[in-house]
């Protein structure tokens, strides 16, 4: 997931390379993981998204290159875990 991040990435694909089937892996990552797959791949885009934009890069580039759907679903998604917008966070810390 670390790896491919920015990919459309399914349940279907992650449980094949586990080697199991859908419900299973479900269950074994969250047992082990504390998150469903997909919440840990938002926090993996998030921090990605967060690291971009303390380099300067602009919100829309970064969403597409996270794995966002598009900006919006940049700022749900980065609002929710970091309590600020990409842009104002960008602001804030871009050098």
């Amino acid at each position: 997931m670390h790896a491919h991040f920015g990919e459309e990435l399914n349940l279907v694909m992650l449980a094949n390379v586990a080697g199991m089937s859908r419900a299973y892996f479900v269950r074994l990552f969250a047992k082990h993981m504390n998150q469903t797959p997909h919440s840990y791949l938002t926090d993996i885009r998030v921090r990605a998204a967060r690291k971009m934009l303390h380099e300067g890069q602009d919100p829309m580039g970064v969403a597409i290159e996270c794995g966002f759907f598009d900006q919006s679903h940049l700022n749900r998604h980065f609002k929710r875990r970091i309590g600020t917008t990409p842009g104002a966070y960008k602001n804030m810390h871009a050098h």
